[in-house]
């Protein structure tokens, strides 16, 4: 029975009429408390009712097996899994990326790094930028492709460079490539920690070569997770790839056959019927004389090796 209104006169009320008010309205706190912690009542016929009630407050709530309220506070909730081993958002990001992006590529050879991507055209009005799109230098043996969101990419590599910079100002010599990747993946997971903020948009490709572990190839995602890869694909048609790459790829493939294997596998999952130097970029980074050294193709050089591996009409190029 629910308790009914109190009122107040001008004159006061009474010590009795409070008690009466309360008495009434204690049971009803108590069904209430015995919702809250799921059925558990002080007797037989107070927990089968109580039982009754949650079951109907969770269908009301939309979510059989969750208590209450836990709707509310997945909404407000930035790390939130709901019950699944993933972050909400940062999932998110990292469909947008997947699907909504151009596809990159990063091979591992014995003798340098591999990294290749699809330029994205808007317009033919667009002023073609002399810079690259999708490859940054991030120190003199590191360099990275991008996809993703450019302005959140830009905030992280120049991060990265400045962390870069700092160990060797500390220590004279160049930063390990997998603490340097480290160092940036913590800081894109601590943007999913904490409420008010939303995850980096944006996945890396790494290419660099340290004293320790030779040449070496990291792939990093929106949430901050990243490993070591032989052949990695990330953006669009990223799944496709990925096969190919694994079916085609070979322990002791060198640069040269790294080139062209990343050639054919972006020429076959590409949105693009036809692949031409304008819509590619591609950087390696190899050892030559002693030194580490981030070598970016020119739209020429690009021709020419697409003609070389039959990926383009050669009678074209004679034009």
């Amino acid at each position: 029975m629910s308790p009914g209104p109190i009122t107040y006169s001008p004159e006061g009320v009474s010590q009795a009429t409070l008690v009466h008010h309360y008495m009434k309205i204690v049971p009803s706190l108590v069904e209430l408390a015995k919702v809250e912690v799921g059925g558990v009542g002080m007797d037989a016929e107070g927990g089968e009712r109580s039982s009754r009630l949650e079951r109907k407050w969770l269908q009301r709530d939309g979510d059989e097996g969750q208590p209450p309220f836990t709707k509310l506070y997945a909404s407000r909730n930035t790390n939130n899994h709901q019950n699944q081993p993933r972050i909400c958002k940062a999932s998110t990001e990292q469909s947008s990326v997947n699907d909504k992006l151009r596809c990159l590529e990063g091979i591992l050879s014995k003798d340098g790094v591999v990294l290749v991507g699809e330029k994205k055209v808007t317009s033919k009005l667009l002023q073609t930028s002399t810079s690259t799109e999708k490859m940054y230098k991030i120190d003199d043996h590191v360099a990275c492709a991008v996809a993703g969101i450019m302005s959140d990419a830009n905030i992280l590599i120049n991060t990265t460079r400045v962390q870069a910079q700092r160990y060797t100002f500390s220590y004279q010599e160049p930063m390990p490539v997998e603490q340097l990747v480290q160092s940036l993946c913590d800081t894109k997971q601590g943007y999913t920690q904490f409420g008010g903020l939303r995850p980096f948009g944006v996945s890396f490709l790494f290419a660099g070569w340290d004293k320790n572990y030779g040449f070496q190839l990291y792939m990093s995602d929106p949430s901050g997770n990243y490993g070591g890869w032989k052949a990695a694909a990330i953006g669009a048609n990223n799944q496709a790839a990925q096969s190919m790459l694994k079916q085609d790829y070979k322990d002791e493939i060198t640069r040269e056959e790294a080139v062209q294997l990343a050639l054919k596998v972006l020429s076959k999952t590409m949105d693009s019927t036809s692949l031409t130097s304008d819509k590619l970029e591609l950087a390696e980074v190899f050892v030559s004389s002693g030194k580490v050294k981030y070598q970016v193709s020119s739209a020429d050089s690009l021709s020419k090796l697409l003609a070389k591996f039959g990926l383009t009409q050669p009678a074209a190029d004679a034009s």
